[in-house]
């Protein structure tokens, strides 16, 4: 991920570059495909060692907390299946929304591609 904090060297002397850099993708995963990558992981390495979900942890930690913080930017807070407000979408604060659920490799083909024709549009190149 490429970001930048207000106030760096390189936002003052750049602008340009920094809002060609600036693109904000959200890549979605349904419940059930979210939980089973959850549960199929036999935990995680932290600063302090080594943490494995307690029972339960997916559904009432991980998914509620999801919603909470995400409900905002769908329409109907619907995040597994809703569109994006007008506020938050491509005409509002610029998130992308990939349309529906798909495998891996086409979630990347797609990131790639909006990232290339952003980068490649703003520095006034066809391809």
């Amino acid at each position: 991920m490429l970001y930048h904090r207000e106030g760096d060297k390189a936002e003052q002397t750049s602008p340009p570059l920094v809002s060609l850099l600036d693109l904000k993708l959200l890549l979605r995963a349904p419940y059930a495909v979210a939980k089973e990558r959850r549960e199929s992981r036999d935990g995680y390495n932290t600063a302090d060692g080594f943490w494995t979900d307690p029972e339960g942890y997916f559904d009432n930690i991980v998914w509620p907390n999801h919603v909470q913080y995400h409900r905002h930017i769908f329409v109907e807070g619907d995040v597994e299946a809703g569109t994006l407000t007008e506020e938050w979408g491509p005409q509002g604060k610029g998130i992308e929304l990939q349309s529906g659920y798909e495998c891996m490799e086409d979630l990347l083909r797609w990131a790639s591609g909006r990232i290339a024709d952003i980068i490649v549009g703003g520095m006034g190149f066809n391809y």
